[in-house]
This record gives C-alpha cells, sequence and structure tokens, in this order.
C-alpha cells in the first residue's frame, strides 16, 4: 500500500470517531469571541473538568489566556446556522442572536446547554492547544433537544 494510500484509509478511519459540535465562548474587557469546536470531551468528574481543543493559530487564545475562563455551548442539529458564525472570527458574530452573558462568556440560548469553565491548565498536542477547563456551573437550556454527533469524511481536516 502506498503511503498516500495509507494516509486516505487513515484519514477515513480517524474521521469515524464520534464527536459534537460546540460554541467555545469567552470575553474580557469589551471584547467577546467564540469559535466551533468539535474536540470537547469530559475529562474529571471531582472537580468537573473538561478538555478542548483550539487550532494553535486561533486569535481567541490571547483572550482565553487573558481571561482565564469561558464557555463551552452545547449544539442540536437544529444549530446549524451556528457553524458558519463560529468557524471563523467575525466582528459581528453574536449579532441577533438570543445571547446573556455571565462571567465566563457568552451563553447561545438556543443551545442544547452550556457549561462555565475557569481555564487552568493548557498543553501542546500537535497543531492543537489542548485546555483544561473545571466546570464551575451550567444549565441543561433546552432538554427536548439532543446533543449534535459530528463525524468526518477524512480526519485529517475539519
Amino acid at each position: 500500500m502506498s503511503t498516500t494510500a495509507t494516509k486516505e484509509v487513515l484519514g477515513r478511519a480517524i474521521g469515524r470517531i464520534a464527536s459534537g459540535l460546540y460554541v467555545v465562548t469567552t470575553g474580557h474587557g469589551g471584547q467577546k469571541q467564540g469559535f466551533l469546536a468539535s474536540w470537547v470531551m469530559q475529562a474529571s468528574f471531582e472537580p468537573p473538568a473538561v478538555t478542548v481543543a483550539v487550532q494553535k493559530d486561533r486569535e481567541i487564545l490571547k483572550l482565553l489566556e487573558t481571561n482565564r475562563k469561558f464557555v463551552i455551548n452545547v449544539l442540536s442539529d437544529g444549530n446549524s446556522n451556528l457553524m458558519g458564525r463560529f468557524a471563523k472570527y467575525r466582528p459581528d458574530q453574536f449579532d441577533e442572536l438570543a445571547t446573556f452573558e455571565n462571567d465566563y462568556g457568552i451563553v447561545l440560548q438556543d443551545t442544547v446547554a452550556y457549561l462555565s469553565c475557569d481555564f487552568k491548565e493548557k498543553w501542546s498536542g500537535g497543531d492543537h492547544y489542548i485546555l483544561l477547563g473545571e466546570v464551575i456551573e451550567g444549565d441543561l437550556l433546552n432538554s427536548d433537544l439532543q446533543p449534535w454527533t459530528h463525524l468526518r469524511k477524512n480526519g485529517f481536516v475539519y
């Protein structure tokens, strides 16, 4: 098997790792930003904690490191309007959305749930940083919605 074929096969296999879709938000000093994330998982029961993978060149990293707080908004399959809005930063990404702010970031009210987190640690994970967040508060916003399950055709690209 050629190297190209091996990478193609491996990419399809990695792409079958199921994940959810989330919008991670933060704010500080009048600035607020969010990004679309798919690599989020629970990391601890006590204290409750989660990890989030953030691409190393994302502008939001500076704001996350300054604020040391963030919100994870759990998307449903009915939240497809949020994908494009948060895939890349744009200054109007929160305009005309039902939101409220807390001390951790911006909560998108039309999502399944949210988790407010204190940013505890950051590790290098290849082309992404892995952030550890201790979950301080959260709520189920729309109990009738199911979280969005996401699969990739190729595990080497978004």
